[in-house]
């Protein structure tokens, strides 16, 4: 089920709208141009799955060890993936039967939970937070502190990752959450983070855009 933020969630993020348009002031840079996909672009997609298998952007902490704590999928790469996920059975995937999710201009993230330090300090029972639900997922500049409070809130998040069945399923085997952000929220410096509320303290878990590789993202 899709959900919006809980109530408390959104009095953490009250600044979200003005954080937003900031962003977009202060950095000039517009997401790629195939976040709005054309006829042209989506048959290009459809190329790119029907010949190999894609993948999502992924997104890795700083510092820490590379592994990737979130998968980034844009309307792009979910026609790709879409595609791909039709072809193994020998079904040409037709566009018109594309749900519409997949073609929307919104970009989907996917987050894990991070064994961090602070994480292992507080809860070594539990450093990887397996039995604790998620409380929110939020982008913010890695500069602003805390990203809790300053953050910009999804249009919607949802535990539930089986809708990601139609483009080959979660990026991860311990994906616990997905949500999605207008486009050009994503520039060069913006990080997503999760967080998991638990005896009030929220944990956070983080991957952070890489400037060179967005420049490369369709």
């Amino acid at each position: 089920m899709l959900r919006r933020p809980s109530a408390l969630v959104a009095a953490l993020v009250l600044l979200a709208a003005s954080a937003a348009s900031g962003w977009s002031r202060q950095t000039g840079r517009e997401f790629p141009a195939s976040a709005r996909l054309d006829d042209a672009s989506v048959r290009e997609a459809v190329a790119l799955g029907e010949k190999r298998r894609p993948e999502p952007y992924f997104l890795y902490p700083r510092p820490g060890e590379r592994k990737a704590t979130v998968a980034v999928y844009t309307p792009f790469i979910r026609v790709a993936l879409a595609a791909y996920t039709a072809n193994p059975r020998g079904a040409h995937l037709p566009i018109s039967k594309l749900p519409p999710w997949i073609l929307e201009s919104d970009v989907h993230v996917v987050v894990r939970p991070q064994s961090t330090m602070m994480a292992a300090e507080l809860f070594p029972e539990d450093p990887s937070l397996a039995r604790t639900p998620i409380t929110m997922i939020v982008l913010a500049p890695p500069d602003r502190e805390p990203p809790i409070v300053d953050g910009i809130a999804p249009k919607w998040m949802t535990t539930d990752l089986s809708y990601l069945d139609a483009i080959g399923g979660a990026p991860f085997a311990d994906a616990v959450a997905a949500a999605a952000f207008d486009a050009e929220l994503f520039v060069q410096s913006v990080g997503v983070y999760g967080f998991w509320r638990k005896e009030n303290h929220f944990i956070p878990s983080h991957g952070f855009i890489d400037p060179n590789e967005i420049r490369h993202w369709r």
